[in-house]
């Protein structure tokens, strides 16, 4: 992929606001979340929006199991392919493949049609054994994928304990994941309560960019305003829409009214 520009030329140049770390970057990633984008709609959106997004996600697994004919999956991914994106299917496809004991063919087929990644997740499944997470990820890496996997349920009746999410976070990216995720049911389940204490542990024990933040239903957006004010602008954060991307672009940088417009009235006050 190639580096952007720090600074382009804008239509205002003599006005400043605060600017994002150029691509390539290891901090502050937005993951697009593609639900079945129309070819169309999906060319504009990169052409719009393409100097916010670090990598794709396909979470549509009915399309992406059911209706989706390998000639139009083939379209999809040449486009992002085409400008210069990576691409990964969420980790649902992979719990029903592993459920099915088809994982081998699976991250195959996933490797043969030019994906560049793969998520391994268990939040709604049985709970995978460290050790199997482990061969599940350096099978996928021997393939040439980027592995990423995620920590938590998606139906919370009682929180996953920080010190075993770290040790599950720390195995994962010992045995080779790119980033792990922390699981939206979980972030809102401390977001409600407002205790951030929990994820706090993780990430001061991990390292923000070693993590992804699940800021999709449930909890839009006032999850995302908690986090960027638990843990400040450069978040990585996934399973966000298209059209939500400009928003959270915005609450990052202090130009929402969701935040106040912090940075104007920090203009207020120099």
């Amino acid at each position: 992929m190639k580096r952007m520009k720090r600074k382009i030329t804008t239509a205002f140049p003599f006005l400043s606001i605060p600017e994002a770390t150029p691509k390539p970057r290891t901090c502050r990633w937005t993951i697009l979340t593609d639900r079945a984008l129309p070819l169309g709609l999906q060319e504009d959106v990169l052409d719009m929006h393409g100097d916010l997004i670090d990598y794709v996600k396909l979470t549509d697994f009915t399309g992406l199991l059911s209706r989706f004919s390998p000639t139009l999956l083939k379209r999809k991914l040449r486009i992002y392919k085409r400008k210069g994106f990576r691409i990964f299917p969420g980790g649902i496809a992979f719990e029903i493949a592993y459920l099915q004991k088809k994982v081998p063919q699976y991250f195959e087929t996933v490797a043969k049609f030019g994906f560049n990644g793969i998520e391994v997740s268990d939040d709604s499944m049985p709970e995978l054994e460290l050790s199997e997470r482990a061969k599940l990820i350096k099978a996928g890496r021997k393939l040439g994928l980027d592995v990423f996997t995620e920590v938590g349920k998606k139906t919370v009746h009682s929180p996953y304990p920080a010190r075993q999410a770290i040790d599950s976070i720390r195995s994962d990216l010992d045995a080779g994941a790119v980033k792990v995720t922390l699981e939206n049911g979980e972030l809102y389940y401390y977001c409600k309560k407002n205790n951030p204490r929990p994820i706090a542990e993780i990430v001061n024990a991990i390292g923000l960019e070693h993590l992804i933040f699940e800021v999709g239903a449930p909890g839009w957006p006032e999850l995302s305003v908690w986090l960027l004010k638990e843990f400040g602008p450069d978040i990585n954060i996934e399973n966000i829409e298209w059209d939500r991307i400009v928003i959270f672009e915005g609450l990052r940088r202090g130009l929402q009214r969701i935040v106040g417009y912090h940075y104007v009235r920090s203009l207020q006050q120099a």
